[in-house]
């Protein structure tokens, strides 16, 4: 989609990769899997009944509209407007 210089890549942990390096990236007093485990917990509990989900599929565009935006305007060093769609 676009270059991206570093990659982070979540599995369990969390971690910052370049073209010479891996290293794991701390997040303080919130672990990613306590994280993960309550948005797979908040969908589980929409589907088991019968409740829209807190954050739906718009909701996880906007997201990435709003992070496609952030790469474009630091590769370009210019103000990038986003359309969100609600």
């Amino acid at each position: 989609m676009w270059p991206i210089l570093a990659h982070i890549y979540y599995a369990n942990k969390l971690y910052f990769f370049s073209d010479n390096r891996q290293e794991p990236i701390k997040v303080k007093d919130r672990p990613m899997p306590g994280n993960f485990a309550m948005q797979m917990e908040s969908f589980a509990n929409s589907l088991l009944h019968n409740k829209a989900p807190e954050v739906t599929g718009l909701d996880g565009l906007n997201a990435l509209k709003v992070l496609h935006a952030a790469y474009e305007s630091y590769q370009t060093k210019k103000l990038v407007k986003v359309k969100i769609d609600i």
